[in-house]
């Protein structure tokens, strides 16, 4: 669909659909930001709309402009059982994405890697606080999902987590999580934005 694709929405302005949620998410600001879950079915138009989200709360609260926020493939290298591999995750000056699908089974590792190297320290390019945006959370294990939550709870003074679902099954699981549930568009939007 037209209106999901990363290539038209640049902005929550840019968003036709949804537009009670988008009143409410342009009215966020970046220094409130609370640990949250972005959850609905697939094709609802989640990562987009999260992607529009933070770069809104990022250019209001720093006064930058949207092409300052360069998104930009990043690895890490981390000790699977007898080897090392190398993970992929993305980043901005801003946050940090981790697409839990494209780490594979040995996502676990990367994840305490990942924690280790960069959750563990006060940002230091100033930042009130370090923003992790995690792409399908819905894949977590039981294991992993300990873990994050043991992670989640120990830094939360300066980690901010997003984290987007299909499926709102583990969202029970995490404690001081907003949830914002993301409905499929109705026909009546569908007509309109086409």
């Amino acid at each position: 669909m037209i209106w999901c694709s990363k290539k038209y929405v640049k902005s929550l302005e840019d968003i036709k659909h949804h537009i009670e949620l988008n009143n409410k998410l342009r009215n966020c600001k970046y220094d409130t930001l609370i640990n949250t879950i972005f959850y609905g079915i697939k094709g609802c138009g989640k990562k987009t709309i999260v992607k529009a989200y933070v770069d809104n709360l990022i250019t209001s609260y720093f006064n930058v402009k949207l092409e300052d926020i360069c998104e930009t493939m990043n690895k890490i290298k981390c000790k699977t059982n007898k080897k090392t591999e190398i993970f992929k995750y993305s980043k901005t000056k801003y946050y940090y994405v981790i697409d839990m699908i494209k780490l594979g089974k040995k996502r676990l590792h990367f994840f305490d890697e990942f924690i280790k190297s960069i959750i563990q320290f006060k940002n230091v390019i100033g930042l009130p606080f370090n923003l992790i945006i995690i792409q399908n959370f819905d894949i977590f294990d039981y294991k992993l999902l300990t873990r994050f939550k043991q992670y989640s709870e120990k830094y939360h003074k300066y980690t901010r987590i997003i984290c987007i679902s299909n499926q709102p099954r583990k969202i029970s699981k995490l404690t001081g999580y907003a949830t914002i549930r993301i409905p499929q568009i109705s026909k009546k939007e569908t007509i309109n934005i086409v």
